[in-house]
């Protein structure tokens, strides 16, 4: 079994799981669809990382980098984009 095919069926599991949870324990609609919102936004950037992991391994270290600064930066901008902080 390959890597890409490896890592494709954890993260099948994985976001799967993650959103069989947001449905049983999650009650209100608003709440639904912003943990729902958060989980397709992770599972994009998860495949998009395999897929960057398979094709050139070394633009994936960058890609991360790139990926931390924008965590560090919507931790000031959130209220700003936002309007409140959680």
């Amino acid at each position: 079994m390959s890597n890409l095919k490896l890592f494709t069926i954890i993260g099948l599991f994985l976001f799967s799981g993650m959103a069989l949870q947001i449905l049983i324990q999650l009650d209100q609609m608003y709440k639904i669809v912003e943990a729902s919102i958060f989980v397709g936004v992770s599972a994009i950037i998860y495949f998009i990382s395999v897929l960057i992991y398979h094709k050139n391994k070394s633009i994936l270290i960058p890609f991360i980098a790139v990926l931390a600064f924008i965590a560090i930066g919507m931790i000031f901008l959130q209220g700003f984009i936002f309007g409140t902080h959680h």
